[in-house]
């Protein structure tokens, strides 16, 4: 009897093991060799298997002398090579100081423990394939090519790997191909001369190289090569974007996901690099009398130390990132933007625009409260940001976009006070003066950066679509007050909502409403990946995706009311995406014009009145970030971009200066006028109303007493 006990006991030890375990996956042949992955079976009985190719090579190692260099092609290998566990990450700094905020904390406290492996040899990609229908076990590889989505990660250029984001449920769900991968960061990717020497954008690089290496070898993963869609959240956003703008990615991409971020936002290309690298080069005693021995003697510094330098100097746009260097990226974005905008507008035919030209599908769109992570060391344990403190940030944060130390900064500092603060709830208040800095920087660093690449792009001819997204975790890492913080998407895009055990690093106690929002969101980017449309092929219907969850699924009403609308510069539809999804237009179009109208308005006052009384000696500063305005006409919009670059040119201001705001020859300047009249009419009506109210009383009293007297007869009164 023990014997037969023991007998069970292995025969279900051999099961666990059998079945449960994960499996071998299918050998596949690539160009640079053989790779052996493995099966991996989802804790949900509505998702299929997926096979995961983990820690595949798509570049040599960046060392050595290949440091701060174009990336090459990986050397091939002999047999088959192990792709069951990931590949190291890319050097950087996760260090936790006192100034790290408890937010930042709760993230790092879970990301660490991915990022244990960290090496300078890091260009590694992961690739997640579903497995074929409806064989559960099945090792064979499913014949028709799947739609292929390319993941970059955030990190503002300086840190993350591509390891952090699991593409398997949205795979399985999405019936598509995820790929991940890691590039270059810091110093280390973006360090620039501005010259041959180290020339910049090595992380781009990499990234264009990874793209290649996809669009060679991913049919063999079962991958449609000509249909590539990249995406990434902020800076994955902006690099997405920047890619889909560069002439070396012709062919390698066929749809755009910029989520949180474009290649115009102020943050996207990296504020005065060479000044940084004199810095980097002063700190290691690199100084010498030419670009490229300065580039040499970096090469031998220990990418450990490089990654320990503090580069950032400035919460608003990084030390090292992105640069027009001419090669990956040509011009600046927004000229890119432009000029295919004109092409378009100019009436010529789609079929004869260059190919670089063409009108490659974009997606973006925003979460609600972005730049929260930018003011969250600010504030105290119950969420309050003091007065001095607030004015102190607003002051850093027009400098930084507009300069220091122009005449239009005061101004500026002045005009978003007004405009963000929430006058009823009190002009001091630190719960409203947090909620109001929140909401301006997130318009002006995210609002204005997307909302602008849409109308743009609309009028290049391309199609758009735009969104909102307004659902956040209740046990994410933000605190409660605030609204859905940068990458709260994500959680709900990677699926790990559906799974009840999370996945990675995103544990979270996920309800079942957080569980329809992930199903809606994996349904509209993997359409747009398989259509350039969010609507197709499968619709949001409870019968299609909604499957075992048994809430009411709101997003079948949107579908049923037309679905996802694509933007026009008409109509500028948008949805919203949260727990009631709706349709909506013109995105903050109040607040937006305040940055495009109004504060452009008086940086362009500043730019004139300083030609009549320059300094006398220039200003050593940080160049300021320019901005841009869009008129919302359905004509070519005129840019306006302060070029208020070093050295500037300051005005004196005499007693009684006033600012003449130049406007738009075609736009009449703001009257107030019926503002007024309906101040005035409403308190007229509330004037007429007391009135009436007080003559029904009088009437009804009065009315009352003769009633009263006629009932107690002649000569007698009643109190009334």
């Amino acid at each position: 009897m023990v014997e037969l006990k023991w007998d069970i006991f292995y025969v279900v030890c051999i099961y666990i093991i059998l079945v449960v375990a994960d499996k071998p996956a299918p050998v596949i042949n690539t160009s640079y060799g053989q790779v052996r992955g493995k099966r991996v079976i989802l804790d949900n009985p509505d998702l299929r298997d997926v096979d995961q190719y983990l820690g595949i090579p798509y570049a040599a190692p960046p060392t050595d002398s290949l440091r701060f260099r174009e990336p090459l092609s990986p050397v091939r290998w002999q047999g088959i090579r192990n792709s069951t566990v990931y590949g190291p990450a890319c050097p950087q700094n996760l260090e936790i100081t006192e100034n790290t905020s408890p937010w930042r904390r709760k993230y790092l406290a879970r990301v660490v423990p991915y990022m244990q492996s960290i090496s300078e040899d890091c260009l590694y990609l992961n690739i997640f394939k579903p497995v074929k229908e409806p064989s559960r076990g099945d090792m064979e590889i499913e014949k028709r090519p799947l739609a292929v989505m390319v993941f970059i990660h955030d990190g503002f250029y300086k840190e993350g790997s591509g390891n952090l984001f699991d593409g398997s449920v949205l795979a399985a769900y999405g019936d598509v191909i995820v790929v991940t991968f890691n590039y270059r960061l810091g110093i280390l990717g973006f360090l620039s001369t501005e010259d041959e020497a180290a020339p910049g954008n090595f992380g781009l690089m990499d990234q264009i190289l990874a793209l290649q290496w996809i669009k060679t070898n991913i049919q063999e993963f079962g991958g449609n090569p000509t249909l590539i869609t990249v995406f990434g959240t902020g800076t994955g956003g902006s690099c997405s974007h920047l890619l889909m703008l560069s002439n070396l990615t012709t062919g390698l991409i066929h749809r755009v996901i910029a989520q949180s971020g474009t290649a115009i936002a102020p943050w996207a290309l990296a504020n005065n690099p060479s000044k940084h690298t004199h810095q980097v080069t002063v700190a290691f005693d690199c100084e010498r009398e030419t670009t490229r021995e300065i580039v040499e003697c970096l090469r031998h510094v220990p990418h450990d130390e490089l990654t320990r330098l503090p580069t950032q100097i400035s919460r608003y746009y990084p030390a090292f990132g992105p640069v027009v260097d001419g090669y990956v990226i040509l011009k600046d974005p927004l000229e890119i933007l432009k000029e295919k905008a004109e092409i378009a507008q100019s009436k010529v035919q789609d079929d004869e625009l260059p190919e670089s030209l063409s009108g490659i599908p974009l997606m973006t769109g925003l979460v609600k409260s972005e730049a929260f992570n930018l003011i969250a060391n600010d504030t105290d344990d119950r969420g309050r940001l003091e007065p001095f403190r607030y004015r102190e940030i607003v002051k850093e944060f027009v400098e930084s976009i507009y300069g220091e130390d122009t005449l239009a900064s005061e101004q500026v500092a002045q005009a978003m006070d007004f405009e963000y603060t929430d006058w009823a709830g009190g002009k001091n208040n630190p719960y409203e003066l947090r909620d109001g800095l929140i909401d301006a920087m997130t318009d002006n660093l995210y609002g204005l950066p997307v909302t602008q690449t849409a109308q743009l792009t609309s009028l290049s001819k391309s199609p758009i679509y735009l969104y909102s997204y307004g659902h956040r975790l209740k046990s994410g890492d933000s605190p409660r007050w605030t609204g859905a913080t940068h990458g709260e998407e994500l959680p709900f895009l990677c699926g790990a909502a559906l799974l009840s055990s999370g996945m990675g690093i995103m544990q979270y106690n996920f309800s079942k409403s957080d569980s329809l929002i992930s199903l809606a969101v994996m349904t509209y980017w993997s359409n747009f990946a398989k259509k350039g449309n969010p609507n197709l092929p499968v619709g949001q219907v409870a019968a299609d995706i909604h499957r075992s969850y048994e809430l009411k699924f709101k997003f079948e009403n949107l579908h049923q009311g037309g679905g996802w609308p694509r933007f026009t510069d008409d109509h500028q539809e948008f949805i919203h995406i949260g727990s009631s999804p709706k349709v909506r237009d013109f995105y903050r179009s109040h607040k937006l014009a305040f940055w495009t109208e109004y504060v452009s308005g008086l940086v362009e006052s500043a730019q004139k009145a300083s030609v009549t009384s320059p300094p006398t000696e220039p200003i050593e500063t940080e160049k300021p970030i320019h901005t841009t305005t869009i008129s919302t006409t359905t004509t070519l919009p005129v840019i306006i971009i302060p070029k208020l670059t070093p050295p500037y040119e300051i005005p004196s201001l005499e007693p009684g200066f006033t600012f003449n705001i130049t406007r738009d020859s075609k736009k009449e300047d703001r009257d107030y006028t019926p503002e007024l009249s309906m101040v005035v009419a409403a308190g007229c009506a509330l004037l007429f109303l007391n009135l009436v109210g007080a003559a029904t009383l009088y009437y009804v009293k009065d009315k009352a007493a003769m009633d009263a007297m006629k009932a107690a007869g002649p000569g007698r009164t009643t109190n009334v």
